[in-house]
């Protein structure tokens, strides 16, 4: 007998998700292969009975292969009369293959829906912006690096977590 039951399943990429919500259009965006993907939002509504559960999310690759996973973690759910609603954001994913990928949600360890996710490699800019250009342009060296705390790019040397590197280029 199932747990419960999966109403509403979607995983979509971050940018998407901001711009239109849980019924974006479901895909996750990797730049490279193999790569780490673009971060990406997996929503599920839970009709579930009160308590504790176990609850886990994969993605199987079109070779079949468990590409991601994610969990057990143990939820907390509202009720059978009540939604539980979860939005989880992915930052962690590598994936090694585009193309459809199936997306399993699981409540103590039964499959309760799969969707399919289409996974697209995202074409990179064919032009850099134009201030980042002169300012290539004006020096022989820049400082990269990444801010961890906020796992973002910076451009400048003022770094709280001291990640920075001197790049010289030609």
């Amino acid at each position: 007998m199932p747990v419960g039951e999966l109403v509403f399943a979607n995983v979509v990429d971050q940018r998407v998700y901001l711009a239109q919500g849980e019924g974006g259009q479901p895909g996750i965006y990797v730049l490279t292969l193999p790569g780490r993907t673009l971060p990406f939002v997996a929503h599920r509504a839970w009709k579930v009975p009160t308590g504790l559960v176990s609850e886990e999310f994969r993605l199987v690759a079109p070779s079949g292969r468990v590409a991601y996973r994610w969990g057990p973690n143990v939820r907390r759910m509202l009720g059978s009369m009540d939604l539980t609603v979860e939005n989880d954001l992915i930052e962690d994913t590598e994936l090694a293959e585009v193309g459809t990928y199936l997306a399993s949600f699981i409540l103590e360890d039964q499959v309760l829906g799969e969707i399919e996710t289409p996974v697209f490699l995202q074409t990179p800019e064919k032009q850099l912006p134009k201030h980042v250009e002169d300012g290539l342009k004006r020096s022989d060296v820049i400082w990269v690096g990444l801010d961890v705390k906020a796992d973002r790019e910076l451009g400048g040397r003022n770094s709280v977590s001291g990640k920075l590197v001197p790049a010289w280029f030609a």
